[in-house]
């Protein structure tokens, strides 16, 4: 699934960034949500661009941000790969 953001269609990053926000916060908080701003301090970002990034008040991060936040994710034991296949899809896979 892709998006336009400004005339430039982005790959759909959401539900990989979800994954991976899911394993970095090891779980959801007691009320089901995400634990955004522990994640965003191990990732070493705005809680707020993370969010929006999330909720879709912004457009889904590019797929250079997607690789420089799973790096980061990786010093914590956290491994994230991607691909975009020939269907221009994300296909990804969380391990840690």
């Amino acid at each position: 699934m892709t998006s336009t953001c400004r005339g430039i269609e982005r790959t759909n990053t959401r539900d990989a960034l979800e994954s991976l926000v899911l394993a970095l916060g090891d779980g959801r908080n007691e009320d089901g949500t995400l634990k955004i701003r522990r994640v965003a301090r191990i990732l070493d970002i705005n809680h707020a661009a993370l969010c929006g990034a999330l909720n879709g008040k912004r457009p889904p991060i590019t797929l250079d941000t997607l690789a420089e936040w799973a790096s980061r994710a990786e010093k914590v034991g956290i491994n994230l790969s991607f691909w975009v296949g020939p269907d221009k899809e994300l296909h990804y896979h969380v391990q840690g």
